[in-house]
């Protein structure tokens, strides 16, 4: 039986409770199914792929500043061919079933969220779905402008939630947005999802951001063109196993940094895999409560309702 041990913002709660609730999710999520994170995949590049001594000194003044869009871009210019064979063969993988079903990934989707955003580009996510009840899903990405519009209009949270690779997918290597020239051009680009779809997301449904780091260029950035001027992004949250002695950028945005603390010598991975126990756990608990009664818990004080939680979900499971 999963505890109830973080303090989860009301919103949040809120949002996950009546589904409407979107998910960002980057390479954090993908780790522990083999995929690298930036920096590991920036090492890979520099061992696989050949470029100039000149490059190679930009490259090594640009990892200090962890700019991994910039570097990828000297490689691309450099020597394309090879840098888009690395990405290929690094992001598509065969993947064991009891993997997929006990990963982070599956639990995301075991959420429910009407919809789920994500920037990695790896292949994980077409085969996770059907695992979890939604094999009929189908995943976008951010050229499919008109069947993203036709997709909002007929949403189906529990069984064909809206699915977007906001980076491309690896169907078409040209698309994918790995290097900062495409970044730029995408955000340039007048595409849908970039002007209409996210702003519209950020105003009318909770958002979550998970499996990224706090400073998190890409991130902020998303933030900054999607988000309202407001000082106060009550409905938005990044969860964090990071602590910050200063106020964080994503933090002076307005948005909401909902901490996970790890555990003694527990890797990034695991602590994430807590908190979407937890947040599985208090969704599937909601499923079987009276929405009135939700609607009571969450009127309370942080403390009161917080409390009231833990016995809602502890009452459930003796019920089972």
């Amino acid at each position: 039986m999963t505890k109830i041990e973080n303090k989860w913002p009301r919103n949040l709660l809120s949002g996950l409770e009546s589904h409407n609730l979107t998910i960002f999710f980057g390479a954090g999520i993908a780790k522990e199914l083999g995929f690298p994170l930036w920096g590991e995949f920036i090492n890979d590049l520099e061992k696989e792929v050949t470029i100039s001594a000149s490059s190679k000194a930009i490259v090594d003044i640009l990892k200090n500043e962890e700019k991994f869009l910039d570097i990828v871009q000297i490689y691309m210019n450099d020597n394309k061919e090879e840098t888009i064979n690395l990405i290929m063969s690094t992001f598509k993988k065969e993947l064991d079933d009891d993997l997929l079903v006990n990963s982070n990934e599956a639990l995301l989707l075991k959420l429910d969220a009407g919809s789920y955003i994500t920037t990695n580009v790896d292949n994980s996510l077409d085969l996770v779905k059907s695992k979890v009840g939604k094999k009929v899903a189908q995943i976008y990405h951010y050229e499919q402008d008109s069947d993203i519009r036709d997709k909002i209009i007929s949403k189906d949270y529990q069984n064909d939630p809206l699915m977007v690779r906001i980076h491309g997918s690896l169907e078409n290597s040209n698309g994918i947005v790995f290097a900062k020239e495409k970044y730029d051009d995408i955000l340039r680009g007048n595409y849908f999802i970039f002007e209409k779809l996210l702003p519209a997301l950020f105003i009318t449904t909770t958002v979550l951001f998970i499996g990224y780091s706090i400073q998190d260029p890409d991130i902020l950035k998303i933030i900054k063109n999607s988000s309202s001027s407001e000082s106060n992004q009550s409905n938005i949250f990044i969860l964090s196993t990071e602590k910050s002695a200063t106020t964080t950028e994503v933090e002076k945005l307005g948005v909401k940094l909902v901490h996970f603390a790890p555990k003694s010598s527990e890797s990034i991975t695991s602590t994430i895999k807590r908190a979407l126990l937890e947040l599985v756990t208090i969704k599937e608990t909601f499923d079987k409560t009276e929405h009135t009664k939700i609607q009571k818990l969450l009127s309370q004080g942080e403390y009161s309702r917080n409390a009231e939680l833990h016995s809602l979900v502890n009452d459930t499971n003796n019920q089972l």
